[in-house]
């Protein structure tokens, strides 16, 4: 999801000037606000499995610590990408339907 949603920034950013300047914008800073929170899920989760992967079996008390502060931290963005998610669906296109 989050690479679709860089994907997807990437063509909005690319095609915006050819509509309505606000609207772009709005549209696109609200899928910007998406995008940094997948980013930063991401990173946490990419986080976690490095020190699953690093930290034998039996020995890996301070990487066990560092991987319950990532999934506290990770908890903490469910209301920020709900919110996020939400705001961007509210988002009008800025492109003109098809006929």
């Amino acid at each position: 999801m989050r690479i679709a949603a860089k994907e997807l920034r990437y063509a909005g950013d690319g095609c915006a000037s050819l509509y309505e300047a606000a609207a772009a914008e709005d549209w696109l800073h609200a899928l910007a606000q998406l995008q940094d929170t997948l980013g930063e899920l991401n990173d946490l989760a990419v986080l976690d499995a490095r020190l699953r992967d690093a930290a034998p079996a039996g020995h890996g008390s301070a990487a066990a610590r560092v991987r319950a502060l990532a999934t506290a931290a990770a908890r903490e963005l469910r209301e920020p990408l709900r919110r996020h998610w939400r705001h961007w669906r509210a988002q009008p296109p800025f492109w003109p339907a098809a006929d």
